[in-house]
């Protein structure tokens, strides 16, 4: 298991000896706006369905999500996270290699390791510069054979390169014979779901898509993700599939979001505007330079003589926590840290304490 996810305040303030609150989290890529609003008081005014078993295959959210996307309950499992369908998707498919453009996110190559499948690495990286996903997919393509299972992250982390679905579902479709996963986890912060997902574009026997809640709606303590895709292949998790997988407020808490579009739409909002005025505020420190992407998390690249550590160090001290990318395969060199972006006066906040470094140190 990877250790060194963004996020991890509560191990961070444990060690520092801080309360959690007393730490400004840029390491994780959730949404920079409060809850949505009414969410608390839904959870409130539920929490006495605890003391009843939650819905053994969360029928009732799987509904909702059939809704949402216009397929039926059968395209849809749901989990505690995307990250339960991970590594269950090399053990119950088994593929014969697992291929896997890097830099990307890390659980994709741990969760082939661990079920003892052989691991094919895509560098999508050129002279400090990631590659397109168009051409991402173009070098799966290439170095695929039948069997294999290619895993997307679209829009990816870190990088925030984007390829639009009808991109996507060209490749999933020239190319039947290996098995795509493509995961959808930051595509809400693209555009609407119509917009921005595989499943208005393709259902194809050959591919599944993983999406979350947990970014888009800032709830990852909750726990929620699933996975979706042609009810035939979906039949394959059966065995690996767990009895009441979802606590019952995730459940009622996702049936609940997938109602209204307008908080996603603030928030792509807000990250659109705040990403430009934070770019605006460091622009004249060369501390950092930003590496360009489509997304409300960014990728830098440290100045010479200054390491991910260091750096992070650093603002640790001021209580300010960042994301250090050495432990993403083909950024381990150091060189590299991501920004999530929070509220406009912690946006702030953090531009100044970059500037103030650069001068100090």
């Amino acid at each position: 298991m990877l250790k060194g996810h963004g996020g991890e305040i509560f191990s961070i303030a444990r060690k520092k000896g801080i309360e959690p609150s007393s730490l400004l989290d840029f390491s994780t890529n959730v949404s920079p706006l409060p809850l949505p609003n009414g969410l608390k008081e839904l959870i409130t005014s539920n929490i006495d369905q605890i003391q009843a078993l939650p819905e053994v295959d969360s029928a009732g959210l799987r509904l909702a999500l059939s809704s949402r996307f216009g397929l039926n309950p059968e395209n849809f499992l749901v989990s505690s996270g995307t990250t339960h369908w991970i590594y269950a998707l090399p053990r119950a498919l088994c593929p014969s290699r697992v291929i896997v453009p890097v830099p990307t996110y890390s659980d994709y190559v741990d969760a082939a390791t661990t079920a003892g499948v052989q691991v094919l690495k895509i560098r999508a990286w050129y002279d400090g510069k990631p590659v397109g996903l168009r051409n991402v997919l173009e070098l799966a393509v290439s170095a695929s054979r039948r069997g294999d299972m290619v895993f997307i992250c679209n829009p990816n982390n870190p990088t925030g390169t984007y390829a639009s679905p009808r991109i996507i579902a060209d490749a999933v479709r020239s190319c039947p014979e290996i098995t795509w996963v493509i995961d959808e986890s930051y595509a809400p912060f693209i555009a609407e779901d119509e917009e921005s997902s595989t499943l208005f574009e393709t259902l194809s026997d050959n591919c599944l898509v993983l999406r979350s809640f947990s970014k888009i709606f800032g709830i990852p303590g909750l726990r929620l993700g699933y996975l979706a895709g042609n009810a035939s292949l979906l039949e394959k998790f059966d065995p690996w599939i767990q009895p009441w997988q979802v606590n019952r407020l995730a459940q009622i808490a996702g049936e609940w979001l997938l109602q209204d579009n307008k908080y996603s739409s603030e928030v792509r909002r807000f990250w659109t505007l705040e990403k430009r005025r934070f770019l605006e505020r460091i622009s004249g420190c060369r501390l950092i330079k930003y590496v360009p992407g489509e997304t409300h998390f960014m990728l830098f690249k440290l100045k010479t003589g200054w390491s991910s550590e260091k750096l992070c160090s650093v603002l640790l001290e001021r209580n300010m926590v960042i994301r250090d990318c050495s432990n993403f395969q083909g950024l381990d060199g150091g060189e590299y840290v991501r920004i999530s972006l929070r509220g406009a006066y912690e946006n702030a906040r953090l531009a100044s304490a970059l500037r103030e470094v650069e001068k100090v140190q």
